[in-house]
């Protein structure tokens, strides 16, 4: 594990009770494939899933928020992702835009949240899949996470 010493960061939740979150220090971990739609029973995504990245990847219990690489493949239609946290609002901004059949990556930082507060206590990370009438595999790899 490497840590990215003298950087503190402020995460802030979306919604009406914005509140700052840290500061939190960077740890960078060797780049760890959490989600690749293409090769898993997950199938293309189409709307709203739910994971949960703590206690996976090197992301212990308690991590504040997760860097991740974000790619998308072999949409039908155009499309946009948002990478948000399970009890924040649907940002009104999106986290990668892409063109139908386009591969194309961006890097997040999201925030997770609090161990055993998401939806059935699990999930602390979701991913929103606007596609209108069509699909897009989603691949997520963690390169780090803030605590």
């Amino acid at each position: 594990m490497r840590t990215l010493i003298g950087l503190a960061l402020v995460l802030w939740t979306v919604g009406a009770e914005a509140a700052p979150v840290g500061p939190l220090s960077v740890y960078l971990v060797d780049s760890c494939r959490f989600v690749d739609t293409r090769e898993s029973s997950l199938g293309p995504l189409d709307g709203y899933r739910f994971f949960r990245v703590e206690g996976a990847c090197a992301v212990p219990e308690g991590a504040g928020g997760v860097i991740l690489n974000i790619t998308v493949a072999g949409g039908t239609v155009a499309g946009h992702l948002s990478i948000f946290d399970p009890l924040a609002s649907v940002p009104s901004t999106s986290t990668l835009n892409f063109s139908a059949g386009q591969t194309i990556a961006n890097m997040a930082i999201v925030r997770l949240t609090p161990t055993g507060q998401g939806p059935e206590g699990a999930a602390d990370l979701v991913v929103l899949a606007r596609v209108p009438g069509g699909s897009v595999h989603v691949i997520l790899d963690v390169v780090g996470y803030l605590k």
